[in-house]
């Protein structure tokens, strides 16, 4: 994840930015797999697909707000 989030980010490693790199891994990697998960197993009901989804998206974004104060740091103690 913080891989991929550094090429992304390009050096702007903003709390903004961090979010969104990870509201956008939230939505691709969570919240597909879930679908993909209701669609194959029937183990949730669709409500619960969703809610499990939107908590993938949550913790998706906070771990980027996290990547992006980490890389943050690290930069600033290059300079």
């Amino acid at each position: 994840f913080s891989t991929i989030y550094s090429k992304w980010a390009k050096g702007v490693h903003s709390t903004a930015n961090g979010f969104k790199f990870g509201v956008w891994a939230g939505i691709l990697m969570g919240l597909g797999d879930r679908l993909t998960d209701y669609g194959l197993t029937n183990i949730l009901d669709f409500t619960g697909t969703i809610t499990n989804g939107v908590m993938y998206v949550i913790f998706f974004g906070i771990m980027g707000i996290i990547a992006s104060f980490i890389y943050g740091k690290m930069s600033s103690k290059k300079n």
